[in-house]
């Protein structure tokens, strides 16, 4: 009979030197502790997460503690420790830690190491990230601090009883390697050389000893991340900046490496010299190794040995546990808000987005999509911004979901369908107001998500062109041959039953599908593709035009999208209310319900008002022509009480371009008439 093996539990505990040289080191803790909590609790890698700073004795009496103890956080927030150390808690806890005092070599990292093995527990490993630029006191080196620490450590009590463990440097990785409580340690250290002392701690404890030849806080912060998700197994390549300010060393021949008991034991001559913490002897330098690259590739980042269970695909998770779903989505919202880039660099991060894109069932998605556009439009550097852009198209593609949703179509509710007929060549001409004269198989999935972030009369002439292309087809039979199902045919379809609620309403968002195949919006740029459907006397396209508008009309006075309240939306809002009210003014189409609406009374009055402060806002300057209406006689004044002053038009002059009109309508001039 077997049994099913314990499942894998690991605690992660990042122990820094807090010296005064170690400030980059702590920014990028800073930078970097907020990814590794937000990967630790969507990967469940691990179930703690702790913070230990040390620095050194001999300071002044007002200088900071020689170690500080952030606490556990735990990951599972159902445990009730979890309630005791919260995320937010770790997060501030590190951007109060400051280097100070120390400006000398060795530091107590012998202290750090007992503090940390005290707050360990018996039944998990610990993977313990070690940063630092100096070795531990070495016993025959000596020194008041060594003193001291020695006193500190000796003392039976001290560290709740783990302080004598680590008086002597050998006897503490021993124990952190054999002991009831296990670590394995990865050392990020910036020296001169690399130090045996601790590369001997990561040799023991079966980790990994890296040799930064540079500490800025990027490096920093990116190498901890690399090491963290290689050794999760969920790193993509090796960032190629690090094979210059990077290395792993490690021993050639490790044998006898766990003979040693103490500090002084002839064993150690080939692993670390007792009695120098700066130059090693020659028998350790011929014994250690830095990893190269081979002729250009390979890595010099390595982790020996990473996690040895495989973790579940976050993906399957994703997709059999509701209540990771809801998780996830809160996190990736989280992570937008503070760093979007980071979901397009971390594989965490894409994986889960991925899996969120292709959900339609997740209420959030449409929410997240939206604001990842919103973010990456937000990005400062041109280059930052269009590498995004690049990343998120690819993230954009919802083929396989829309095919999907088709698919799950019965065949009654496939027709009638609109597409986009690739064979017609219609005239290239650049329409009134603008210079593109492209084809509409010409345009990107990226120009055609761009209303979702504005209503630009450049955006809105684009896919109002894209409208006016498209191809209505009643029944199956009004089919054009040519477009039939066959080899080499690939024409998608979009059935307006789409828009069914049943269909979660999803005909607009999935429309430009026959544009750019995979191309979908989300709720709110969707809405206003049925408006510029309205705007534009889309015949065929109008009943589920206004289905979209009226059910979404109570959500577009709303003071958190700030995109709703700029003239070309309200303008085009307008507009589309405007077309609904006369249809049902002249009895062309009913309320589907007595209180159905495109805007709701107050909102339409306030839109009309903010369009009115714009525009004489925009005109405060412009010189004004008063034309009068003559009668037959050619008498204006004797006219004037007939024609009656409200039918008095007021031009703009010629100089100042008129009222500036960001509808999208061809037929508009430059210089148009306002009608008081």
């Amino acid at each position: 009979m077997t049994t099913d093996a314990a499942p894998q539990v690991n605690d992660l505990l990042i122990v820094t030197d807090a010296t005064s040289s170690m400030n980059s080191y702590l920014q990028a803790l800073r930078d970097v502790l907020p990814d590794i909590i937000r990967v630790s609790s969507l990967t469940r890698c691990f179930s703690r997460v702790g913070i230990i700073a040390y620095r050194d004795y001999g300071g002044r009496t007002s200088a900071a503690p020689v170690t500080e103890w952030s606490g556990w956080n735990y990951m599972d927030e159902n445990d009730d420790n979890g309630k005791i150390i919260t995320q937010t808690w770790l997060i501030d806890f590190a951007n109060t830690l400051h280097g100070s005092g120390s400006y000398d070599w060795p530091e107590a990292a012998k202290t750090g190491l007992a503090l940390a093995h005290s707050v360990m527990r018996d039944d998990a490993t610990t993977i313990m990230l070690l940063f630092t630029d100096a070795p531990p006191h070495l016993l025959a080196v000596g020194g008041v601090p060594c003193q001291a620490e020695i006193v500190k450590l000796s003392d039976l009590r001290s560290f709740v009883g783990s302080g004598p463990g680590f008086v002597d440097s050998i006897s503490g990785a021993t124990l952190l390697s054999d002991g009831d409580r296990k670590a394995q340690v990865f050392a990020l250290v910036h020296a001169t050389d690399v130090q045996a002392s601790l590369l001997y701690l990561t040799a023991m404890t079966n980790g990994n000893y890296y040799h930064l030849k540079s500490a800025t806080s990027d490096v920093v912060s990116d190498l901890t991340m690399h090491v963290f998700l290689t050794w999760m197994g969920l790193a993509s390549d090796q960032d190629e900046h690090f094979n210059d300010i990077v290395t792993t060393a490690t021993y050639r021949n490790t044998d006898g490496l766990r003979d040693a008991l103490k500090e002084g034991d002839s064993s150690l001559r080939r692993f670390m010299d007792p009695q120098a913490w700066q130059h090693q002897s020659s028998h350790v330098n011929f014994n250690m190794t830095l990893s190269e690259k081979a002729q250009g590739h390979g890595t010099t980042v390595i982790v020996t040995n990473p996690r040895a269970s495989p973790m579940q695909a976050l993906e399957a998770r994703y997709a059999n546990d509701a209540e990771y779903r809801v998780f996830v989505s809160q996190q990736l919202a989280a992570i937008i808000d503070t760093n979007a880039s980071a979901v397009a660099t971390h594989p965490v991060y894409g994986s889960l987005w991925r899996a969120v894109c292709a959900d339609r069932a997740n209420d959030a998605r449409d929410g997240l999509v939206m604001a990842f556009g919103q973010a990456v439009d937000r990005i400062t550097s041109e280059t930052r911004r269009r590498k995004m852009k690049d990343w998120l198209a690819q993230s954009y593609d919802f083929s396989a979901v829309i095919q999907d949703a088709i698919g799950d179509m019965t065949e009654d509710e496939r027709y009638p369908c609109v597409l986009f007929d690739p064979t017609e060549n219609f005239t290239a001409v650049a329409t009134a107001g603008g210079t593109d004269n492209r084809q509409v198989t010409d345009l990107t999935r990226e120009e055609l998500l761009e209303i979702g972030r504005s209503c630009d009369p450049s955006i809105l002439r684009r896919l109002g062109k894209v409208l006016a292309q498209m191809k209505y087809v009643a029944t199956e039979a009004d089919l054009p041959a040519h477009l039939r199902d066959g080899p080499g045919v690939d024409v998608p379809r979009i059935p307006l039953a789409l828009a069914k609620p049943e269909h979660k309403r999803s005909f607009w968002k999935l429309l430009l599908h026959t544009v750019v195949p995979g191309t979908q919006l989300s709720t709110r740029p969707a809405a206003l593709l049925a408006a510029l459907a309205l705007r534009k006397g889309i015949l065929p396209l109008r009943a589920v035009a206004d289905q979209e508008m009226i059910a979404f009309s109570d959500k577009w006075n709303n003071l958190t999208t700030t995109e709703n309240w700029n003239l070309g939306c309200l303008f085009l809002l307008l507009d589309a209310d405007r077309d609904f009210e006369v249809r049902v003014s002249e009895g062309t189409i009913k309320r589907p319900r007595p209180d159905a609406r495109v805007l709701c009374d107050e909102d339409r009055r306030l839109f009309r008002t903010l369009v009115d402060y714009k525009m004489l806002e925009q005109n405060l300057q412009t010189t004004l022509q008063a034309r009068l209406a003559t009668c037959k006689t050619g008498d204006a004044g004797s006219c004037g009480q007939d024609v009656g002053y409200d039918r008095i038009y007021q031009h703009m002059s010629d100089e100042h371009g008129g009222w500036w009109d960001n509808r999208d309508d061809e037929d508009v001039e430059d210089e148009w008439e306002y009608e008081y």
